[in-house]
């Protein structure tokens, strides 16, 4: 029997989809979630293991992933067992956190349906955070392992996550891939994007009409209108 309630936090469960899920999404597991972006595959900020991230969240210092780089050295020297030199040591770590390769900070952010190297695949081939949130299903689908049953997934997944992307864009952190070049646009789009094809003043007076000429015609003006 399925539970009319989360129970882990008691919000009740979104039964929109065919997965069935907490209201409250990643607030509901905000601790296991920050935990995993703080890993050494993910975003590797040393120091920042689940009893601090209890420590943090508990004291309402973070709420999403983003506030960890809102952290304050006063914040942290604030917290039980947090003498100068860890706290230092874990705010360096946390700038360090914010070089780190898009593929590494869309692990982090842990979207449904993918993972390690999942995350590469995608980030290698939009090479940058707004190539790929502008990508719709048909176009992820062209990532490699991405099926039409997981490419909408994930564009509704990024969707969802664009405040949180947003934020941490504006903490500086890093939304591109090195060494990676966003997709050339496809045959559809480049047609789309022809100035031939949207640009109206370079059709003429007569474009998309028909016109029938009656009449004899002899000499150079024959072949003249033939030809147009």
């Amino acid at each position: 029997m399925f539970p009319e309630v989360c129970p882990r936090c008691g919000s009740g469960i979104d039964t929109s989809e065919l997965r069935w899920r907490c209201e409250q999404g990643r607030n509901c597991h905000l601790v296991a979630a920050l935990s995993y972006a703080a890993g050494r595959d993910q975003l590797d900020i040393e120091g920042l293991g689940h009893t601090r991230v209890v420590q943090l969240v508990d004291a309402g210092l973070v709420a999403d992933l983003a506030d960890l780089f809102a952290l304050t050295r006063e914040q942290l020297l604030g917290l039980e067992r947090m003498g100068e030199t860890s706290t230092d040591n874990l705010l360096a770590a946390i700038t360090a956190a914010k070089g780190q390769p898009l593929s590494r900070v869309l692990c982090a952010l842990g979207v449904r349906g993918t993972g390690r190297s999942m995350s590469r695949r995608i980030a290698r081939y939009f090479a940058t955070m707004d190539t790929l949130r502008a990508a719709d299903a048909e176009a992820m689908q062209r990532v490699d392992g991405i099926g039409t049953e997981k490419a909408p997934s994930i564009v509704a997944e990024l969707a969802d996550l664009a405040p949180l992307i947003d934020k941490l864009a504006a903490a500086g952190v890093n939304m591109t891939e090195p060494g990676a070049t966003p997709p050339a646009p496809t045959t559809d789009d480049a047609a789309a994007e022809s100035p031939e094809a949207t640009d109206p003043t370079d059709a003429g007076p007569l474009a998309g009409m028909t016109v029938v000429v009656t009449g004899a015609m002899t000499g150079p003006w024959r072949s003249s209108a033939a030809t147009r």
